[in-house]
This record gives structure tokens, C-alpha cells and sequence, in this order.
């Protein structure tokens, strides 16, 4: 659910950046091949969680190909197949559990949202205690774009490039050459 419901955050960043300015070439081709294949594994992935059948076989698959895939690359690491094929059987039952239970879930899911509204909330907020007043749309757009750059955080070093990252999508960080009086 926290993932559909970014997924969801993601989208109307993007549909707001479509829809406000004009992107060109590669930015274009970019941002509209990463929209359709979020797009694409979501309705994948919706799919496979109300066909029972298809998600049993699917993960089944990915079992096999995962355990073949690390066999191949890091045979001294890769684990057991039959611990492999307990964990999609563990997957899929917990899955078919909370698919029994969905009227139990809206309570979750109202939390989760929440949960992402106060984050990008935090963020607007973070920009208004520097004094560099800022539109919310604005940050939901280089919440997007950050979100959607690779971040592969290992460490907290490596947090360093994730607040580079924000700050180059965000459109704040054109208000770094401007006096602190002047709106952004």
C-alpha cells in the first residue's frame, strides 16, 4: 500500500510537470519512458495481486530466476532453492491474508497517506524556514524527480548525494544567486 500510494504521488508530480511546462528532448523521452514503466508495474502488479493463480506462477518464476541469476554470479552467497521456494510460498500467503482482509486495511491505508501528505508537508515547511518561499506543486515536482533519480543510499555518507539530488530538481535552488528579500 505505501508503495501504490507514492506511486500515486509520483504520477501527479509528473501529470503536473506535464501539464505546466515544456519539456524537450531528452528530458521528454525520459520522464515519459520512467511514467510508463511506473505506470506498467503498477497495472502489473494489480493484476497479480487479485489473480491468484498468476501471482503463485509468477513468483514461482521469479524464485527460479532469482535463485539461477545469483547461482551464476555469486555462487558462494546464493542460498538453498528450497529456502527460495519458502519464501514466494510465505509471499503468496501473505498476500492471499491481507487480500481476506480488506476492509481491516482502509485504517492502514488512510495512515499511509497520511504519512506521505506530512512528509511533502515537511519538506514545503523545510523550504519556508530558509526563507525561500516556495509553491507546494513545486515541491511535489522535485519530490518526483528526486524520488525518481537513483539514490542508492549505503550509507549516511552517501545521504549527501540524495540532498544534491533534491536540490538540483527543486526550483528553489535557482534562488541561491538571488538576495533572500526577493520571492522565488
Amino acid at each position: 500500500m505505501t508503495n501504490a500510494t507514492l506511486l500515486g504521488f509520483v504520477l501527479i508530480g509528473f501529470l503536473y510537470l506535464f501539464s505546466t511546462h515544456t519539456l524537450h528532448g531528452y528530458a521528454l523521452v525520459i520522464t515519459t519512458v520512467l511514467l510508463a514503466g511506473f505506470v506498467a508495474a503498477a497495472i502489473i502488479t494489480f493484476f497479480l495481486l487479485f489473480h491468484a493463480r498468476w501471482r503463485r506462477r509468477t513468483l514461482f518464476y521469479l524464485s527460479q530466476t532469482a535463485h539461477w541469476v545469483m547461482h551464476r554470479l555469486i555462487p558462494h552467497r546464493t542460498p538453498p532453492r528450497t529456502h527460495i521456494w519458502r519464501f514466494q510460498f510465505n509471499l503468496n500467503r501473505g498476500i492471499q491474508f491481507l487480500l481476506s482482509r480488506k476492509h481491516q486495511m482502509i485504517v492502514p491505508l488512510i495512515y499511509i497517506i497520511a504519512d506521505w501528505v506530512f512528509m511533502i508537508l515537511t519538506l514545503h515547511t523545510a523550504f519556508l524556514a530558509v526563507h525561500y518561499p516556495i509553491r507546494l506543486s513545486f515541491v511535489m515536482v522535485g519530490f518526483a524527480v528526486g524520488l525518481c533519480s537513483p539514490s542508492y543510499r549505503s550509507s549516511p555518507e552517501d545521504s549527501g548525494s540524495w540532498k544534491a539530488r533534491w536540490r538540483r530538481s527543486s526550483p528553489a535552488s535557482a534562488c541561491r544567486s538571488k538576495p533572500r528579500s526577493s520571492p522565488c
